[in-house]
């Protein structure tokens, strides 16, 4: 019943490969120098369907839901929920980490397609599309909110920040 042909121990041994994966990937991500995860990198730049991120509001109406799910910060890590403070700065340090968790989830996305080749029959599809459905929508919220801060970031820029420009106005700006 529960020896190495049941659905269930293949389904548990699925469970065990996939905390690993997220966990190596994970601490790939957070080891990992900024210079890997600079918005810079063609990599993390826009593409012309994104529409500079209009895109995922207008399909998916992401500003309604981002904000909902969770987010894991790691001991000493960067918190991505709201802007403490609005510097060019603070706005790069912001950038890199959107870059790094989009990296970290596209690993974990992946796993959808080891899954897809690699489970056991009977959970192949389910198990890669669960993967699929849980890291797109984080994918999607680094992007959409990296376009928005690299737009702000540029306008402080132009502003020359810090001169004659009021603390309300630089937030204006964003």
């Amino acid at each position: 019943m529960f020896g190495p042909d049941s659905i269930l121990w293949k389904f548990l041994v699925l469970i065990l490969f996939a905390a690993a994966w997220y966990y190596v990937v994970f601490r790939l991500g957070c080891c990992g120098s900024d210079e890997r995860f600079s918005p810079d990198l063609r990599r993390y730049s826009a593409l012309p369907w994104e529409d500079g991120g209009k895109f995922y509001q207008r399909c998916f109406r992401i500003k309604s839901w981002k904000d909902k799910l969770p987010q894991r910060i790691p001991e000493d890590g960067f918190s991505k929920a709201h802007l403490d403070t609005v510097t060019p700065e603070y706005l790069d340090t912001f950038l890199t980490e959107t870059c790094r968790g989009e990296w970290i989830h596209t690993g974990n996305l992946l796993l959808s397609v080891v899954l897809l080749l690699a489970a056991p029959k009977g959970l192949r599809l389910l198990s890669a599309l669960l993967n699929a459905v849980v890291h797109l929508p984080y994918i999607m919220i680094q992007r959409y909110n990296r376009f928005r801060l690299l737009r702000c970031r540029d306008r402080l820029r132009r502003q020359q920040y810090g001169v004659g420009v009021s603390a309300d106005e630089r937030a204006a700006a964003c």
